[in-house]
């Protein structure tokens, strides 16, 4: 689930938080990066809410560690070779299929069996993971900051999930994605690797200089360009482990329209009313001019009781997610704009007229330049030169 708040402190306080990770120490192992990670992670919570979730953890993890072996000592004949040796897993935190993921074509040559395990974070890393000797005392060795207790406790709860999977799979790798966000992943990667498992993760959605990567590191992780490798190195992650891979969304098959339904089609993402006002101000311009626009929810981010309290008594017209697939909403639509959602993307890749909107929000238009954001070197065209273009018109 996308944290709306959290990413707006992010791209309020970009140099804030660009100048703390500069601060931080240079990792010695795995468990340097997860700290460092995690207090990047907490960066812009309350020291009393930091404090309430260490003192609250400390219970917890003494009673999940009970039930989660206790769990693995009544169950381990249930999961020993359930299922004969698959080369590769794809780890979920949704319903999802490898089809839906776009591995890497380097990935299926490379490992030609695979299973796709379906995981629910919330549901299965309390007390269903399993822990055996070898787990838990990796788990002790890596608890070297004994005053994060909630941090120590999030790698127990990581490191048991993920052994489940492989006493259950005997993977040679595991593949991951949204894991970048997760500050446990660096030893969750290292647990996996002194196993003999590859961890491995695939990049999922639109990238930034993000303070939720901080020094995170995978055996390997696929990025979509280049420049998206420049943006971990920039929080602290050694390019050494990164891919370049063309994703499925390079490729979506469907012909733009030669008459549109709409002139513009706005993408949403976690907007302020303030960001909204400013705009349904903008789209109501160029709707005076002669064009049609339409504005498209995000299914997580978007929050909809206050879009409509801004859009609905306008000629705007709101379209869902349960309406019409992303892929025919582009292609009914002449400009694609948004402040900087993946659908900038996904319209480059596939030749579709990118606009991206400078207008809404000034302040954070020039913090994409800050925190890299590669669709501001390839897509030229911005939302203020459509105004000025249709006003003249």
């Amino acid at each position: 689930m996308i944290d709306v708040d959290r990413e707006r402190l992010i791209f309020k306080n970009v140099d804030i938080w660009m100048g703390y990770v500069d601060g931080l120490p240079t990792p010695n192992d795995d468990v340097d990066r997860v700290y460092n990670h995690y207090l990047c992670t907490i960066l812009f919570d309350s020291k009393k809410k930091t404090l309430i979730k260490n003192i609250v953890s400390f219970p917890t993890l003494l009673i999940c560690l009970f039930l989660t072996v206790l769990n693995s000592i009544t169950n381990k004949q249930k999961l020993v070779k359930q299922y004969d040796a698959v080369q590769f897993i794809v780890r979920e935190n949704n319903n999802s299929s490898s089809a839906k993921l776009g591995l890497p074509k380097e990935l299926i040559e490379e490992y030609k069996s695979r299973v796709v395990y379906d995981r629910q974070k919330r549901k299965t890393l309390l007390c269903t993971g399993y822990l055996d000797l070898y787990s838990i005392k990796f788990w002790l060795n890596l608890c070297k900051y004994k005053d994060q207790i909630f941090m120590n406790f999030s790698m127990l709860m990581h490191l048991s999930a993920i052994n489940k999977i492989i006493y259950m799979y005997r993977p040679r790798c595991i593949i991951t994605t949204e894991s970048e966000n997760d500050f446990t992943t660096s030893v969750t990667t290292s647990f996996c690797e002194s196993l003999g498992v590859e961890y491995i993760g695939i990049m999922h959605g639109e990238n930034f200089v993000n303070p939720m990567h901080t020094n995170v590191r995978f055996s390997r992780f696929y990025v979509w360009d280049e420049k998206y490798i420049e943006q971990y190195v920039r929080t602290g992650s050694s390019r050494e482990f990164f891919r370049v891979f063309e994703p499925d969304r390079a490729h979506f098959k469907i012909a733009s329209g030669s008459v549109y339904k709409y002139d513009i089609a706005y993408y949403l993402q976690g907007q302020t009313e303030e960001q909204l006002q400013s705009i349904c101000e903008t789209l109501i311009s160029l709707i005076r001019n002669g064009l049609k626009c339409k504005i498209r929810l995000h299914p997580r981010a978007t929050d909809k009781k206050l879009v409509l309290k801004v859009f609905e008594n306008t000629n705007i017209d709101i379209e869902t997610a349960d309406m019409i697939s992303a892929e025919d909403s582009y292609s009914e639509s002449k400009y694609i704009v948004s402040m900087y959602s993946t659908v900038l993307t996904d319209a480059f890749y596939n030749g579709y007229k990118a606009v991206i909107d400078d207008v809404s929000d000034r302040e954070l238009y020039k913090n994409l330049e800050k925190m890299k954001y590669i669709n501001l070197d390839r897509i030229s065209l911005r939302l203020s030169e459509l105004l000025v273009r249709f006003e003249e018109k």
